[in-house]
């Protein structure tokens, strides 16, 4: 992160390096919330279930920056922004729960979060070599890549697996 922000950013956003570090949670509750909400509950016709997390989110955010950002700037916007994402993914989460179980889906998380973790120390250590910023990013990326995807390929997550198929048999390499 301390190459990217100066990077595609400039110089004079160095002061965001560490709001965007804490803001990336987001990135997991919106892809959960678009699976709950969007994918779940729009077609079995829950839409207030989705129309009460939104708002429960926005009201959690609206209160949120209300007391945090007079004190804690941009930090407390992004910190707001986490909680009220998490907020609506919680809400769905607890909604749907009564239209579907839960557990298959977080049966096999304990994979994606050791093949993260091991990623993650990967290119803690990769960011520690002295190398031009552009070949760093490109480096991280390209390890980080192969790491993450090699751990689960080596941990056979069920979802990873079926996608793994899916992608080769559309490349005609494996039968489907």
């Amino acid at each position: 992160m301390k190459d990217f922000v100066p990077l595609f950013f400039g110089s004079k956003f160095l002061k965001v390096k560490d709001l965007v570090i804490y803001i990336t949670p987001i990135i997991l509750f919106i892809s959960w919330s678009n699976l709950f909400g969007i994918q779940i509950m729009v077609p079995m016709k829950k839409e207030n279930y989705l129309t009460a997390s939104v708002i429960a989110g926005a009201l959690v955010n609206f209160t949120m920056n209300l007391l945090l950002i007079p004190n804690y700037q941009a930090l407390g916007a992004v910190i707001g922004t986490v909680v009220a994402e998490f907020t609506v993914t919680l809400v769905q989460m607890i909604l749907v729960r009564k239209l579907i179980s839960l557990k298959p889906l977080f049966s096999q998380i304990w994979k994606h979060i050791v093949a993260g973790l091991i990623t993650l120390l990967v290119l803690f250590l990769l960011s520690q070599i002295n190398l031009n910023p552009i070949w760093r990013i490109v480096l991280e990326l390209a390890t980080g890549l192969t790491v993450y995807v090699s751990v689960e390929m080596i941990l056979k997550s069920s979802i990873n697996t079926l996608v793994f198929r899916k992608i080769l048999s559309f490349l005609r390499i494996y039968p489907s």
